[in-house]
């Protein structure tokens, strides 16, 4: 899906991440998703990828410690929770827009990989982008994880009873999981690793009930906190290599007349396109009072920014400033410039 297209749905469901704080000057914020350049400068075109999972299986484990006392490993979740990492960057890169990211099936490719390993060959490379038809490859190439899971037991305030002082005890329980991942993005066309990390994350949960029964079953499976973790990491991973989206917050003009305030309620609830009808109208109009003009048409620069517009933006930015003399839009604009720097080469 195209980024034009997912920037029209991101602004249908807009409502959703709208938070009013307290206002000032007829002003309130709201909480906007924005374009970010990659977390890592990549010297590299390549957008069309296969992620494979090249993890040696004998040098992979999923350790259980119950304690701080080793237990066994699980090793027959590694596939799984590989898998799941995989799919947490694939389904990052295609929610982002601007990869074609699936998954490399075949290939008879040798499972080797491990934390700073041997990578592949240019050859065996480019013999898998062939088969794949692809210009690069995202390879899952070490895997570590532990799982830790403890508990004790705490008393209650005491309760007096006819028969004497008794204490309620509370269980508690813990859990947390180490997940530290190895991978690398190759390009087909110089043969050559573009990007590599070792990435370490970790996922805790917590409970508490009156017997421990009650607290296992309060737990969160152990599985699913694995395969929480390893989307995320996924997802993490995705943000390095590929421009993503942000949450921020933007300050706009929500009262000073009647119109004013029912467009602001209308981009509360996602109705973008309606306030923003209201907002142009009241700039176009002669006859709108000066104070209000101005704060609509901060408004505008807003809404561009949230269509996905940034030179729009910009343009109602230099509006504001050369119509209303707004300061707070030369701010705005300067913010916006910066953006647009920041992602010149991949809106190109």
């Amino acid at each position: 899906m195209n980024t034009e297209i997912k920037n029209v749905l991101r602004l249908a469901a807009f409502g959703l991440l709208i938070g009013v704080a307290g206002s000032s000057c007829n002003t309130a914020r709201m909480t906007i998703e924005v374009l970010q350049p990659p977390k890592t400068e990549l010297n590299t075109k390549v957008n069309e990828v296969a992620l494979i999972n090249r993890v040696d299986q004998e040098d992979a484990h999923t350790a259980l410690y119950v304690n701080g006392e080793f237990q066994e490993n699980l090793d027959g979740l590694n596939l799984g929770l590989q898998h799941a990492t995989l799919y947490g960057i694939g389904s990052a890169l295609d929610d982002y827009g601007f990869f074609e990211a699936g998954e490399g099936k075949g290939g008879n490719f040798k499972t080797e990989g491990r934390f700073n390993g041997p990578p592949l060959s240019a050859t065996e490379l480019r013999r898998l982008c062939a088969l794949y038809k692809v210009k690069g490859i995202i390879a899952l190439e070490g895997y570590d994880v532990a799982i830790y899971t403890s508990g004790d037991i705490t008393r209650s305030t005491a309760f007096t009873r006819d028969y004497g002082t008794v204490y309620v005890p509370s269980f508690n329980g813990r859990q947390e999981v180490m997940m530290r991942l190895f991978l690398r993005f190759y390009e087909k066309e110089s043969g050559k690793i573009v990007f590599e990390t070792q990435m370490t994350e970790r996922l805790n949960t917590s409970a508490t009930g009156n017997t421990p029964d009650e607290v296992e079953a309060r737990m969160p499976d152990k599985v699913g906190l694995a395969e929480r973790l390893a989307i995320q990491m996924g997802g993490d991973f995705a943000q390095k290599i590929s421009p993503h989206w942000k949450q921020e917050t933007r300050t706009y003009f929500a009262y000073g007349s009647s119109q004013l305030v029912r467009a602001g309620n209308l981009a509360q609830n996602g109705f973008w396109e309606r306030a923003t009808n209201i907002w142009f109208s009241i700039v176009e109009d002669d006859s709108s009072p000066l104070r209000v003009a101005k704060k609509a048409c901060f408004n505008m620069i807003l809404a561009s920014e949230v269509a996905g517009d940034i030179d729009l933006a910009i343009a109602w930015a230099e509006r504001c400033e050369e119509e209303f003399g707004l300061k707070r839009a030369t701010d705005y604009k300067e913010l916006l410039i910066k953006r647009k720097e920041s992602l010149k080469k991949f809106l190109d």
